[in-house]
């Protein structure tokens, strides 16, 4: 049982990576070829909306944050 739950764990590790990976990869498309996806429009949608709610848009980018590093 152990050897299927520490497989599922790891396929989610896997599959983290891979998010962060195409995340930064539409970044910097966004910042190269005039925002293609669409990804810094939506990063300053979601940065307008902290800014409007205070100390819980203040909590959720720490957790981002803390989420970002390893």
């Amino acid at each position: 049982m152990n050897k299927y739950i520490t497989k599922g764990i790891n396929f989610l590790k896997e599959i983290t990576e891979w998010m962060r990976v195409i995340f930064v990869f539409a970044i910097m498309a966004g910042l190269l070829f005039n925002d293609p996806f669409g990804v810094l429009a939506n990063i300053t949608k979601l940065l307008s909306n902290f800014s409007d709610h205070g100390l819980s848009a203040l909590i959720a980018v720490l957790v981002v944050m803390l989420w970002s590093k390893k």
